[in-house]
């Protein structure tokens, strides 16, 4: 059996692990082969990944939820502030992970990115 070579390793395929790779194909790095290797499946909704955003973004098709206003309540007290031009955005760990269609799974819970601009949602 051939080993395969990788130009970058990620561990971890979480927010930051596929934020990192999605900024790596946006750069001069591309072309490059990239691994990224976690030891979980990513399958439960146990987690979110929010950020703030003022134009579109490279994940607004896996954006779960989005707000454009601020309440601020109390029993005497009632504001709503309007965030424009700025909206808070919610990446659920499902969506970003139902959006890679890339992963194949390879021993002992470990995945590798077979596609990873399609996976991101980049074709």
């Amino acid at each position: 059996m051939r080993m395969q070579m990788y130009d970058f390793i990620i561990a971890g395929g979480g927010a930051a692990g596929l934020s990192l790779a999605c900024e790596m194909i946006h750069s001069p790095l591309r072309d490059r082969s990239i691994l990224i290797v976690d030891k979980d499946a990513k399958d439960r909704n146990d987690r979110t990944w929010c950020f703030w955003a003022d134009r579109p973004t490279r994940f607004d098709a896996i954006v779960s939820r989005s707000w454009s206003r601020l309440r601020f309540a109390s029993s005497t007290y009632t504001k709503i502030v309007d965030l424009y031009p700025y909206r808070y955005q919610m990446i659920r760990r499902t969506g970003y992970h139902r959006a890679d269609r890339g992963w194949r799974r390879l021993g002992d819970g470990h995945h590798r990115r077979a596609d990873l601009r399609g996976a991101l949602g980049l074709r």
